[in-house]
């Protein structure tokens, strides 16, 4: 097997040679491990990836998972997928228990049973929207408004993919804290004035005293007039 040398493959999804890159850890009948890294064609299927760069081993693939920021949790993977599919979610370490010494035909690179299209893969986790970004340390009124918005995100269950939730999902949630927090003090202004807060965000307020924190009261005139 072809080691590679870690310090400046690590980290590596995609090169400008065309090529798709991934950590591969090896679990021989849970005798010992090895790890190296592999280099695969983008309309590879992760099988032969796998087999292609074992191709000195006489083994036989019982189980696949494969990791993906953020969550950093194993997941089952099928040796027919895809390698550009694994790549477009992120995924850049491949764990692989082998059996030593079966028989080629018993490989389950030739299995054909574990067939998954690649479409259907990629529907599936863009129609599984129950993550959140993570809750706060409470240090300040602020932080408390942020967790019970994320807290009422859940309950009417809305959520991200996992791919989204730290970076669109993370910009959603800070975006509507600052514009609540922002509000807060002048709920009953925009009453007065005939302004209606939607139900969902009238709710959150009393997070942001100006009188607690002895500060001016800022007045966003321009912005109800508008």
């Amino acid at each position: 097997m072809t080691q590679t040398n870690s310090k400046t493959q690590r980290g590596r999804t995609m090169e400008s040679d065309g090529f798709i890159y991934f950590q591969l850890n090896i679990n021989f009948d849970g005798q010992r491990t090895e790890s190296t890294f592999i280099k695969c064609k983008p309309k590879q299927t992760i099988g032969d990836a796998i087999f292609d760069n074992m191709a000195d081993e006489n083994v036989a693939i019982v189980k696949v998972q494969t990791v993906s920021p953020p969550n950093k949790t194993r997941a089952d993977t099928p040796t027919s997928t895809p390698v550009e599919v694994l790549a477009s979610f992120g995924a850049k370490i491949i764990f692989v228990d082998v059996n030593e010494g079966a028989p080629p035909e018993k490989s389950a690179k030739l299995n054909m049973d574990d067939k998954v299209n690649a479409f259907s893969i990629l529907l599936k986790a863009q129609k599984k929207y129950d993550a959140l970004p993570t809750q706060r340390n409470e240090l300040n009124s602020k932080d408390k408004l942020y967790n019970n918005i994320l807290l009422k995100l859940k309950n009417k269950a809305v959520g991200f993919t996992p791919v989204q939730v730290n970076t669109i999902g993370v910009t959603i949630v800070k975006t509507l804290t600052n514009a609540l927090w922002y509000i807060d003090p002048h709920h009953m202004k925009f009453e007065n004035r005939g302004i209606i807060i939607p139900e969902f965000f009238s709710q959150f307020k009393d997070y942001n005293d100006w009188r607690v924190q002895k500060k001016k009261e800022r007045w966003y005139g321009r912005l109800i007039q508008s």
